[in-house]
């Protein structure tokens, strides 16, 4: 393209700048790439422009801010903040604490399966450790009750959902359950398990009306006098120092 096919262009950007109302570059006087300046933009838009400008940096600053605080949520808060859990880590911790003789190695024990549903579950990553000890304390519920046996089991074995949302169950704003409401649902066995400790918010336990013989553990029953709660068994057969209409 030669010097002069430059100049045909840059008048055919000239056009342009005149069907858009804007002042045209001084060609006269040499200054091929001048542009219109802040002020004529602002005078021939009627500050529009200028508004723009600022709702961006608003949205800019909004966005920054935003991530600012996903970043303190996730990552500068410390351990178990959201998306900091390693599940691992945490069933080794549990491990360590020993409550109930727990035994991972023994793929029949009531424990190894509440650990074989927790180690994929990637939900519980976004979980305090108070949160993931709760739901292991109800797993293990679970599957030391007979769970095949359950008339309804609705949330329980199923992973990536919130144990908020299981059948017979309640929590309060923060997701910590207070009640577990199991009358009459097919629950057997001789061992209610002492992990359900780890449920501790618990206000409402009720496991009447079901085939379950054995004993309440003490350490569940601090539950119900720290939560001054109400648990309910039945006490012909379940041996209970804090139930209700047990002696």
């Amino acid at each position: 393209m030669s010097e002069f096919d430059d100049v045909e262009d840059y008048s055919s950007n000239v056009e342009d700048y005149s069907d858009n109302g804007l002042s045209q570059p001084n060609i006269a006087a040499g200054n091929h790439d001048q542009l219109p300046s802040v002020e004529e933009v602002k005078m021939t838009m009627g500050g529009g422009a200028g508004r723009s400008m600022n709702k961006k940096l608003l949205y800019i600053g909004l966005a920054v801010l935003t991530v600012g605080v996903l970043f303190v949520i996730m990552g500068g808060g410390g351990k178990n903040k959201l998306g900091s859990l390693n599940r691992q880590e945490a069933l080794d911790s549990i491990e360590n604490e020993g409550i109930g003789g727990v035994d991972f190695d023994d793929k029949d024990s009531y424990q190894y399966k509440a650990y074989a549903h927790l180690l994929p579950d990637d939900k519980v990553t976004h979980y305090s450790y108070e949160k993931f000890q709760q739901r292991y304390g109800m797993y293990c519920l679970y599957f030391a009750t007979g769970h095949t046996f359950w008339t309804e089991d609705r949330g329980w074995r199923r992973m990536k959902t919130d144990e908020c949302t299981w059948f017979g169950v309640k929590c309060d704003d923060d997701g910590m359950v207070t009640r577990i409401e199991l009358r009459n649902n097919g629950l057997q066995g001789t061992l209610i398990p002492p992990e359900l400790q780890y449920v501790t918010k618990l206000k409402v336990l009720n496991l009447r009306a079901n085939d379950l013989a054995g004993a309440v553990p003490s350490a569940v029953c601090d539950l119900q006098a720290a939560n001054v709660g109400e648990f309910k068994v039945d006490c012909s057969a379940v041996t209970c120092t804090c139930c209700d209409e047990c002696d």
